[in-house]
C-alpha cells in the first residue's frame, strides 16, 4: 500500500535548460485515463447491439466501429497530404515550363546565328551529327511564325495559285516542314529540300548540291533560307536546275538586304534578270523578289558581302540580328493586336469590288491622274458592251426600233464594234451609240433588262456618252467606281483607319472562283457579305435557271452557319438599294418570293428581304449577331459614313470586330450626319 501511495504522489519537476526541456512523465494521470476508457467501453458494449461480429474472433461491433473510424481518419490524412503535395508541386511546374520555353528560345537564337556563320555543307554535317538540334531549330522557327503579322510562306502559296501553270515543277529550297508541298502539291510537282528530313515530303541535302537534273525545274523558291557563307553557291545551283525562263523566287527579311540594288545586281551576274514589278514588300518586315533565268553566268563569285547578307564581323551582326528579331516580334505583337482582317464575300456582281475601290478613295486619297487614265479602256469596254447587250436583246425580246432610221445606225454600230479593238471608242462609233440610246425602242428594251444580262452602270455610261467620247477624256472617280471588271483570284487591299490596320480581301463571286475562298478564311476578324437587292428578279450569268437572290441566300446560309465562323462577326450589306428602290415600283418582289403579300414599297420590301436573310442564322440557336446595313456601294458618302461609326468598341472584343465601325440602327441607315 505504501508503494501505491508513493506512486500517486505528485512527481518532482526537474529543471533543465530551455533548449533541452524534457517531457515530464505522469504515470498517475495515465492510469486514470485507462480506467475511464475501460468504463466507457463497457457502457458502449452494453448499449450497442453486436451486429456483424465475426464468429470466433471475439471482435465487438464497437471495436469494429473504432477501427473503421481510424481507417477513415488515416484515409483523410493521406488525401490531405496528397493535395498538399500537389499544391507544392504546381507552382514549380509552371516555373519549369516557363524556364524550358526560354531555354528553347535561346537555343533557337543560338542555332540561327550559327547557320549564318557556316557554309551549307558544314551545316549539313552539324545537323547530321545532332538531329535533335534541327528539330529544336524548326520548333523555334514555327513558334516565331505564329507571332508574325504576315507569313511569307502563305504569300508564296497565294502567288503560286494565282500565277503558275498547273503541272509546273516547283523546288522549295530550305523548306522546313514543306508547307508549300502540302498546300499546292495537288496542282504542281513540288520537291522540298532541307538539311534534314522532318517528314515524308522533305528530301535531305545541301542546297548547293541538289539531286535534281539540269534545266528541269520551272520555279525555285528560297523562303527565308538564304543563310550561310556560300550564298553564291545556292544561286548558282538554282541557275543549273532551272529551265531557261524559269522563275527564281526569293523571300527574305527586309533588314538582311539593306542594299537592294546591289543584291539584284549580284543575282543578275549569276545569269538572271529581275522581272518588272517582281519586287514586293510584305508589310514592313519581309521583301519578295522575282527573277527569271535568262543569260549566262558572268560572275560566279559576286560580292554578296556588300549586300548585308554576310559580314566580316559575323558574330556582331548575328547578335544585332537576334536583337532586331526580338524587337520586331514585340512590335509585331503590338501591331497584330490592332490588325483587322476583313473578307468580302458574296455572289457575282454584288458590289464587292466597288467597296474595295471606295476604301481606296476614302482612306488612300483615291486614284491619281495617271491611274485614272488606265481605266479609260475599261470604261470604253463597259459602255460598248452594255449597248451591244441591249441591241442583241432587242432581237431576242422582239423589240423594234421606234425610228426606222435607227436600223442603219444599228448595223453601223455592229460593224464598227467588230472592226475596233476592245477598249477603243472612235467618234463615228460614239455618234452611232448616241443615236441608238435615244431611241424609244432601245429604252423599252433597257427597262426589260432583268430578262437578260446587263451591266448595272449601262445607263450611267450611255447617258454620259458625249463626255466619255471626248479626245481628252480621263475617267473620274465615279467612272472608276462604276466600272465593271470580272474579279478573278484574290485582291488584297491595305489601309489604316485611325489606329487600326485593315486588310481587306476581295474574292471573285462567280461559282468558278469560290473554291479560292478557303485560302482566305484563316484569322478572319469579320466577314462582309454583299447581296445585290436589285437582282431579286434576275438569273445568274453562269446558270440561267438560278435566281440571283436565291443563290445569295444559299451562299449566305453556308457562310453564316459554317462551323469555322462560329465566333466570327458577319456584316450583311444589302447593297444596290438605289437600284432596288427604282425597280420595286415596276417589278414585284413576289417574282422571287411568291409567298410575299406585302406592298411593293422600298420600306416594306427591303424589310422583308432583311428578315429572310437574318432567319437563315441557325448557329447558337439564332443568337449569333448579324449586322445588317442597306448600302449603295457607288455612293462614297454612304460607305464613308459606315466606317465612321463607333470606333471604340473594337478594343473591347476584337474577335467579333463588333463592327463598332459599322453598327448603326436600321432606322437611320439611309440618312447621313
Amino acid at each position: 500500500m505504501v508503494k501505491k501511495k508513493e506512486s500517486l504522489e505528485k512527481p518532482k519537476v526537474v529543471k533543465v535548460e530551455a533548449d533541452k526541456v524534457k517531457k515530464v512523465k505522469r504515470p498517475w494521470r495515465n492510469k486514470v485515463r485507462k480506467l475511464a476508457k475501460k468504463a466507457a467501453l463497457a457502457v458502449l458494449t452494453e448499449d450497442v447491439p453486436k451486429i456483424g461480429v465475426k464468429q470466433g474472433t471475439g471482435e465487438s461491433a464497437a471495436a469494429k466501429k473504432r477501427k473503421a473510424h481510424r481507417r477513415k481518419k488515416q484515409f483523410l490524412k493521406t488525401k490531405t497530404d496528397e493535395n498538399a503535395e500537389k499544391v507544392e508541386v504546381e507552382e514549380p511546374t509552371d516555373v519549369l515550363t516557363e524556364s524550358k520555353k526560354r531555354l528553347e528560345a535561346g537555343r533557337f537564337r543560338f542555332l540561327n546565328e550559327k547557320l549564318y556563320t557556316m557554309s551549307g555543307s558544314d551545316a549539313l554535317e552539324f545537323f547530321k551529327e545532332d538531329p535533335q538540334s534541327f528539330q529544336c531549330y524548326h520548333k523555334g522557327f514555327a513558334d516565331q511564325t505564329k507571332k508574325w503579322p504576315i507569313d511569307p510562306v502563305k504569300e508564296l502559296i497565294r502567288w503560286l495559285n494565282g500565277g503558275v501553270s498547273d503541272g509546273s515543277v516547283i523546288l522549295d529550297l530550305g523548306c522546313g516542314e514543306a508547307k508549300i508541298a502540302a498546300a499546292v502539291g495537288h496542282r504542281y510537282k513540288v520537291r522540298s529540300f532541307d538539311l534534314l528530313s522532318i517528314n515524308e515530303r522533305v528530301e535531305a541535302c545541301d542546297m548547293a548540291h541538289l539531286p535534281v537534273e539540269e534545266s528541269s525545274a520551272d520555279v525555285c523558291i528560297f523562303c527565308l533560307s538564304l543563310m550561310g557563307t556560300n550564298l553564291q553557291d545556292y544561286i548558282k545551283e538554282a541557275y543549273r536546275v532551272l529551265k531557261t525562263g524559269g522563275i527564281l523566287k526569293i523571300a527574305e527579311v527586309t533588314s538582311r538586304i539593306p542594299k537592294v540594288k546591289l543584291f539584284c545586281e549580284a543575282i543578275t551576274k549569276m545569269g538572271f534578270e529581275a522581272k518588272t514589278g517582281g519586287q514586293k514588300s510584305l508589310g514592313d518586315y519581309f521583301t519578295m523578289f522575282e527573277f527569271k533565268k535568262a543569260g549566262k553566268i558572268t560572275n560566279k563569285r559576286p560580292l554578296f558581302r556588300r549586300m548585308g547578307c554576310v559580314s566580316s564581323s559575323e558574330k556582331k551582326e548575328a547578335k544585332q540580328r537576334s536583337k532586331w528579331i526580338d524587337d520586331q516580334l514585340k512590335e509585331d505583337g503590338e501591331r497584330a493586336s490592332r490588325e483587322v482582317k476583313l473578307l468580302l464575300l458574296g455572289a457575282g456582281e454584288s458590289g464587292k469590288s466597288t467597296i474595295v475601290k471606295q476604301m481606296r478613295i476614302i482612306h488612300e486619297a483615291g486614284y491619281n491622274e495617271e491611274e485614272r487614265k488606265l481605266f479609260r479602256p475599261v470604261v470604253y469596254s463597259n459602255v460598248t458592251n452594255s449597248l451591244l447587250a441591249i441591241v442583241r436583246a432587242m432581237d431576242t425580246l422582239k423589240v423594234t426600233f421606234d425610228d426606222p432610221n435607227r436600223v442603219a445606225d444599228g448595223r453601223k454600230f455592229l460593224t464598227l464594234i467588230h472592226q475596233m479593238d476592245e477598249g477603243e471608242l472612235s467618234p463615228d462609233l460614239a455618234l452611232a451609240m448616241k443615236k441608238l440610246w435615244a431611241d424609244v425602242g432601245v429604252q423599252t428594251c433597257y427597262l426589260r433588262s432583268r430578262e437578260y444580262q446587263l451591266n448595272d452602270s449601262a445607263a450611267y455610261y450611255l447617258n454620259a456618252i458625249d463626255r466619255i467620247s471626248q479626245v481628252d477624256y480621263i475617267p473620274t472617280q465615279d467612272d472608276i467606281i462604276r466600272s465593271r471588271v470580272k474579279s478573278t483570284g484574290i485582291v488584297e487591299t491595305h489601309f489604316t483607319y485611325k489606329d487600326l490596320f485593315f486588310k481587306m480581301f476581295d474574292v471573285g463571286g462567280q461559282r468558278s472562283e469560290r473554291k479560292k475562298w478557303m485560302h482566305c478564311f484563316e484569322g478572319v476578324t469579320a466577314i462582309i457579305f454583299c447581296v445585290a437587292m436589285s437582282e431579286y428578279d434576275m438569273v445568274l450569268a453562269e446558270d440561267a435557271e438560278m435566281n440571283r437572290m436565291n443563290e445569295s441566300m444559299m451562299l449566305f446560309d453556308s457562310i453564316c452557319n459554317n462551323r469555322w465562323f462560329t465566333e466570327t462577326s458577319i456584316i450583311l450589306f444589302l447593297n444596290k438599294k438605289d437600284l432596288f428602290e427604282e425597280k420595286i415600283r415596276r417589278s414585284p418582289l413576289s417574282f422571287c418570293f411568291p409567298e410575299y403579300k406585302g406592298s411593293n414599297t422600298y420600306e416594306e420590301a427591303s424589310a422583308y428581304i432583311q428578315l429572310r436573310f437574318e432567319t437563315l442564322n441557325k448557329r447558337r440557336g439564332g443568337q449569333k449577331e448579324i449586322y445588317t446595313h442597306f448600302t449603295c456601294a457607288t455612293d462614297t458618302n454612304n460607305i464613308r459614313f459606315v466606317f465612321r461609326r463607333r470606333h471604340g468598341y473594337y478594343y473591347q472584343r476584337k474577335s467579333s470586330f463588333v463592327w463598332s465601325l459599322l453598327t448603326f440602327s436600321s432606322t437611320n441607315s439611309d440618312t447621313f450626319p
